[in-house]
Parts: C-alpha cells; structure tokens; sequence
C-alpha cells in the first residue's frame, strides 16, 4: 500500500488555518513530499521484525503495486 506520509507539525499548522478561516467547502488533501510503502515504513520502524507485504487483488491492489499498476 502507498502513502505520502506528511509530519503532524504541517497538520496541526493546516487545521489551525481552516479553523480560523472562512468556510470553504471542499479542501485539497494533505500530503507529504514523497511516496512511500507502508511495509518499507513499518521495516523502517522496527527493523527486527518481519515486515510481510501481500497485496490485494484486482484493481485496488494493483493501484498499491508499481509492477502490477503498469499491466492494470
């Protein structure tokens, strides 16, 4: 699974600004500078544990997988 991880500094620091501006419906989303893989985080995170990583079939799944997202 992907995911563009961002810090909870620019989040608190976001909310801050939409709390106090005026409504505005629909925001963009939130997110950091980069693309990662959760089962590399998790690995990143606790190295000493086994990080398995089994992906979903279909498209969902293939969305996540850079190998499978190009036959998809």
């Amino acid at each position: 699974m992907r995911s563009q991880p961002i810090s909870t500094t620019e989040v608190a620091a976001e909310l801050v600004k939409l709390a106090v501006a005026q409504p505005q419906g629909v925001v963009s989303d939130l997110a950091g500078p980069r693309e990662e893989r959760m089962a590399q985080l998790a690995h990143d995170a606790r190295p000493a544990k086994r990080v398995i990583e089994i992906p979903l079939p279909g498209p969902r799944g293939a969305a996540g997988h850079p190998h499978l997202r190009r036959l998809a």
